[in-house]
């Protein structure tokens, strides 16, 4: 790499030198960039290649981005999703002005679905993190969520994709991410029910504004009987239940209505009545213990593996004649419950002191 590049720039323990013009006064030659000239693309795509523009960048700042901008800018997309020459770019965007860095947003957003596939990649998208960390203009910010929201679904389901859709939830305000959120609303099933698109789901849900909010929560809401059994769209149900708002829960519960024996006994809405039973305030709390207590079945709650924790986090919760009438219940049902391993371990909790002589 030395003989590659030269007199005046070398390789030394790991930084860039780039030698001085040999008069003794320490300055740099004005023809130091001379050995870069009409290579630096070929240097970016290279391991120690693109170490050695990083350390020019990081040296030379505004002066040494001013030489390289104009033979990798072109070439910006294609570099974002190269090993290297990621890193490359990363380094330029935090030092280039507001022209350069509309330059790059405009190559990487010409094409449909140009960013997207950006994004998808495990290099491109720590480089398109660092673009919108430094973006400063709203025509930027504009031209990006433009060009991402077409493709909300893929990205927020995407191991790589959905990291560029957090940073722009945390770097951008409402009004840029507005459409791109009302893709979201409009698809949140199929994004609930996702690993990674749970999670993107329940941060759009605290960044959303008005009505996009509205809609958002509306669409989940709807959606609810069947997320709330989903390994995953659980989550999402519960995340709406923390918020503790009442119009949001008082909706939760009428969606689900009649709902809450079954899902009681099922792996993944077990947890979203407990959630039910902790969160949801006094009132709201009682509707659903009445609801299972109502219910013809209820006793097979004492011996299900789920239903079992329901029944734990309904004695808990309630008190007065509710706490009575559930004591009541496993009073009247021990005998079937000793015989249930679940059924045992309910009756075991209890014995060691939490009721004690009640059963």
């Amino acid at each position: 790499m030395n003989e590659s590049l030269g007199n005046n720039v070398s390789w030394v323990n790991n930084n860039v030198n780039v030698n001085g013009n040999g008069n003794g006064n320490g300055r740099r030659s004005p023809h130091w960039f001379d050995d870069f000239r009409g290579r630096v693309y070929s240097l970016a795509k290279d391991q120690h290649g693109s170490r050695i523009l990083q350390e020019v960048i990081k040296k030379f700042g505004s002066e040494g981005v001013s030489y390289i901008f104009s033979e990798l800018v072109n070439h910006v997309t294609e570099l974002m999703i190269d090993p290297f020459g990621n890193y490359v770019v990363q380094k330029m965007v935090e030092i280039c002005n507001e022209d350069q860095q509309t330059r790059i947003v405009l190559m990487v957003t010409y094409h449909s679905f140009q960013l997207i596939r950006i994004c998808l990649s495990p290099h491109g998208s720590r480089a398109v993190e660092k673009l919108l960390e430094n973006v400063t203009t709203r025509e930027q910010r504009t031209l990006i969520m433009a060009a991402l929201s077409p493709g909300a679904i893929a990205l927020s389901k995407d191991i790589n994709g959905h990291r560029v859709v957090l940073h722009c939830l945390k770097n951008f305000t409402h009004e840029d991410t507005k459409q791109f959120l009302n893709v979201v609303a409009s698809n949140s099933l199929a994004i609930a029910r996702d690993k990674t698109g749970c999670c993107v789901l329940q941060h759009c849900v605290n960044h959303a504004q008005g009505e996009t909010r509205n809609q958002l929560i509306d669409d989940i809401v709807l959606n609810s009987s069947l997320l709330a059994e989903d390994c995953y769209g659980n989550y999402v149900v519960q995340h709406l239940l923390s918020l503790k708002m009442p119009r949001i829960t008082d909706n939760l519960v009428r969606e689900l209505e009649r709902q809450f024996v079954y899902l009681a006994c099922n792996k993944y809405g077990s947890n979203v009545v407990e959630k039910f039973i902790q969160d949801s305030g006094e009132l709201q709390s009682a509707r659903v213990i009445l609801e299972l207590l109502a219910d013809p079945n209820v006793a097979r709650l004492l011996v299900d593996p789920y239903g079992n924790y329901v029944i734990q986090s309904a004695l808990t919760a309630s008190k007065g004649p509710i706490r009575n009438a559930i004591l009541d219940l496993i009073q009247r049902n021990s005998q079937m419950m000793r015989n249930n391993v679940y059924g045992k371990k309910l009756l075991d909790r209890f014995d060691k002191g939490k009721v004690r002589h009640n059963i």
